[in-house]
């Protein structure tokens, strides 16, 4: 009995399957366009993201924030008013396709 070189990169689970594989990415890209279009239809239901106090306290955020942006905003709500529909725009409009 003979033993098979592993493919390159490494050993694979389903070495053989095409279909195996394009579910997968098929099962991704379906999940990550869910999830936008469920993030983009909270934003537009919320107030919060249509008057721009949303973007105002994301841009406080530790983990997302930068306290000159916060501050910037936090002085002009216009600003932020403006940034929260162009986050809109994009979120709605990304595809993952």
């Amino acid at each position: 009995m003979t033993r098979r070189k592993p493919p390159p990169g490494g050993p694979r689970l389903f070495p053989n399957s095409r279909r195996i594989t394009d579910a997968a990415l098929r099962h991704i890209a379906l999940q990550a366009t869910m999830s936008y279009g469920v993030s983009g239809a909270t934003k537009l239901a919320g107030p919060g993201w249509r008057g721009g106090q949303a973007m105002e306290q994301v841009l406080r955020m530790e983990s997302y924030g930068d306290r000159w942006a916060h501050a910037l905003v936090a002085r002009h709500p216009a600003l932020g008013a403006a940034l929260a529909a162009a986050r809109r725009s994009v979120t709605i409009s990304r595809r993952a396709w």
